[in-house]
């Protein structure tokens, strides 16, 4: 086996430095997991996703204030499209505006036309750490939790 002190040593720091590793690994796998869990739990919440007390009046009224103003901010990020067609920005904006919208109205349909944006702008600008956030962030409105954590930490 080890045939004196010397190799001894070198062997159990060699095998400490490994374990350290493997546990500073752990780690950042299990910060990871945190921050993802603490992103949806803030989305969640401040989405506006927990419980509400607003009558039906109110709810009706705010609905028709927020479509109206999402149909601008919608053409407003359509033309940031058109301007630059091939950048992730406009696609982004676009996306947040949709994710936004279906929250306020409780139209999650909306949720898909945001994946869509996503989609193309992860095609133009697969790096784009924005454009993996908000796919993250569907993902956990979308309870795909271990696909949001792998999202997360790529």
């Amino acid at each position: 086996m080890l045939k004196n002190e010397s190799e001894r040593k070198i062997f159990f720091r060699s095998d400490l430095l490994f374990q350290l590793g493997k546990m500073k690994k752990t780690k950042a796998n299990f910060l990871s997991l945190v921050a993802v869990v603490f992103l949806g739990i803030l989305i969640f919440t401040v989405g506006g996703c927990g419980k509400q007390d607003v009558s039906k009046a109110e709810s009706v009224t705010n609905s028709s204030t927020v479509t109206s103003t999402g149909d601008a901010d919608i053409d407003a990020a359509q033309k940031v499209i058109e301007k630059a067609p091939d950048a992730a920005n406009g696609y982004n904006i676009l996306a947040i505006i949709y994710i936004r919208r279906a929250r306020e109205t409780g139209d999650f349909s909306l949720n898909s036309k945001a994946q869509t944006a996503i989609d193309r702008a992860l095609e133009l600008e697969p790096d784009n750490s924005g454009t993996k956030k908000l796919q993250a962030s569907l993902l956990l409105t979308f309870h795909r939790f271990q696909e949001a954590l792998e999202a997360g930490t790529q």
